[in-house]
């Protein structure tokens, strides 16, 4: 469930935007971002509220966090010819699947996007 809250600091409220999941049979907040201060946002529904009302509450601007950023990544590397650099580099090696400027090129696209062990390189390919 997504909704707005408000934490109170030093006398201020500040909005923020949070998700809770159902993990191991409790509710978990899994999400959190900071919207601003209360005075910025007047019309904004807070909380429980939302549900009563007839009319759609105050709606902020969609932001997108993150969106093909190893397709991003990876077409940048060979518009560079990063991969073949590497090879020319290291010199011819013989790999089943990939050569070695390609691998280490993933490897790196793998530490931006979800930092990982190498052992973990192939599962996070799988979901990338």
């Amino acid at each position: 469930m997504t909704f707005f809250t408000t934490k109170v600091f030093k006398g201020k409220e500040y909005i923020y935007l949070v998700k809770t999941e159902w993990i191991e049979g409790r509710s978990k907040r899994t999400f959190q971002k900071y919207i601003g201060p209360r005075e910025k946002f007047p019309d904004l529904v807070i909380g429980k509220r939302s549900k009563q009302l007839k009319e759609q509450p105050t709606v902020l601007p969609k932001k997108v966090y993150e969106f093909g950023i190893s397709a991003a990544l990876w077409t940048i590397a060979r518009e560079l010819d990063l991969p073949g650099i590497i090879d020319r580099a290291i010199g011819e090696q013989k790999a089943p699947h990939l050569t070695m400027g390609e691998y280490i090129t993933l490897a790196a696209i793998n530490r931006v996007d979800d930092p990982g062990s190498k052992s973990q390189l192939s599962s996070w390919f799988g979901k990338s």
